[in-house]
């Protein structure tokens, strides 16, 4: 089996979807300060939200912890899952990410392919 088809044969197709609109969105923020800023201060313009449903991103914002107060946290849940160290986490932080599904399917993938990378 070739390692991406692994990797993506861990997930379902929903998961795929919103995946790839998530990998979609973070190149966006990449490209345009703007929108960056606007997704870290949770004030994303409906001109911008127009523009990101244009171009398939369509889940909701606030399902993500994007907001610059929530970073931190953010930050070191992926750091911990991609560690394999989820189990020495704060319980506060472990609380964190259970507000937050797309965050932890997000770390699930970023450690697979990781993994993958290393090999």
């Amino acid at each position: 089996m070739a390692k991406h088809q692994f990797l993506f044969s861990t997930f379902t197709a929903d998961e795929l979807e919103i995946l790839a609109q998530l990998k979609r969105l973070f190149e966006r923020m990449q490209c345009d300060s703007e929108l960056l800023e606007a997704v870290g201060q949770n004030n994303v313009s409906t001109g911008q939200l127009k523009r990101l449903k244009e171009t398939g991103i369509l889940f909701d914002l606030s399902d993500f912890p994007f907001a610059n107060e929530k970073q931190q946290n953010t930050m070191l849940f992926i750091l911990a899952v991609s560690k394999n160290n989820e189990d020495e986490l704060d319980d506060d932080i472990k609380q964190f990410a259970e507000l937050y599904p797309l965050l932890k399917l997000w770390a699930k993938y970023n450690n697979l392919l990781c993994k993958q990378h290393s090999r």
